[in-house]
């Protein structure tokens, strides 16, 4: 369960990692690696390489091999335990190298910074607000979800070839599209098509437990945070018991090893 719950922990940090490695690549831009946690290419001197995110993906293939070798040890039929002589170092192995891992992935986190401009940019030129406008006109001009999604899907294309993006959308461009798929215009007001293409306005609606919103969010995180703190003080809970035993054991064995020697009971034979 250990080596199990480790691997869980490696493949998240991991998927975080390559999603980095992609987001601070000069291609995207999208974020900055901290010096430390970087480095210049062999090769090219003036390139920023994320040496860390690096680092933490193939931790987590070592991680994965430490839990393969532990489930192929106990693959021995019962009661015969000789082979898992094989798996005593491998827990102490794996946990050393999560510990190592998971300083690593929250020096990058903690030091991390993101460019906002540009993933303000790249948002607002994209139209990843195609689907909450699609939402918009069926709730407001009494369509179904399919048709709403043609019409707009056609209001996208036209603007996509005219070199325009969803912010660029206006009620005309809706209507366009709507004569084009239904035969009559939607009538939408502006304000309502703007908040609906709007990302920030479109976090705002994901209210849900769990959703983007700030409400939910910052739940989410408060109860995280009292669930690390509980976690924290019941392994400190445990680690004094350990400690507790551990010293009772010590002192039994050095009052044994200094007590004079019983003498035998039945004497000399």
């Amino acid at each position: 369960q250990l080596a199990s719950a480790a691997a869980s922990l490696a493949i998240t940090q991991t998927s975080l990692a390559e999603d980095l490695e992609i987001f601070a690549s000069s291609e995207f831009d999208f974020a900055n690696l901290a010096d430390e946690y970087s480095r210049s290419s062999i090769l090219m001197p003036q390139k920023h390489n994320p040496y860390a995110l690096s680092m933490i993906r193939g931790a987590t293939g070592v991680v994965i091999g430490h839990v393969t070798g532990l489930l192929a040890v106990q693959k021995s039929p019962s009661a015969r335990s000789d082979s898992l002589i094989f798996a005593y170092g491998e827990v102490p192995l794996l946990l050393d190298q999560m510990k190592r891992m998971t300083d690593l992935s929250r020096g990058v986190v903690q030091t991390i910074s993101f460019n906002k401009e540009r993933l303000r940019d790249e948002l607002n030129g994209g139209f990843s607000q195609a689907a909450d406008l699609a939402e918009q006109v069926m709730q407001r001009c009494d369509l179904d979800y399919r048709t709403a999604y043609r019409t707009v899907g056609a209001a996208v294309r036209e603007l996509a070839a005219s070199g325009r993006s969803a912010t660029d959308m206006t009620t005309a461009d809706l209507d366009v599209a709507a004569m084009a798929t239904i035969g009559r215009p939607l009538g939408l007001d502006p304000r309502e098509v703007a908040s609906a293409l709007d990302p920030a306005a479109i976090v705002a609606t994901r209210q849900a437990p769990g959703g983007a919103a700030a409400q939910p969010m910052q739940v989410m995180i408060a109860d995280v945070r009292a669930q690390v703190e509980a976690m924290r003080a019941q392994a400190e809970e445990r680690a004094h018991r350990f400690d507790t035993a551990e010293e009772a054991v010590r002192r039994l064995a050095s009052d044994i090893a200094h007590s004079p020697a019983s003498p035998d009971p039945g004497g000399p034979l």
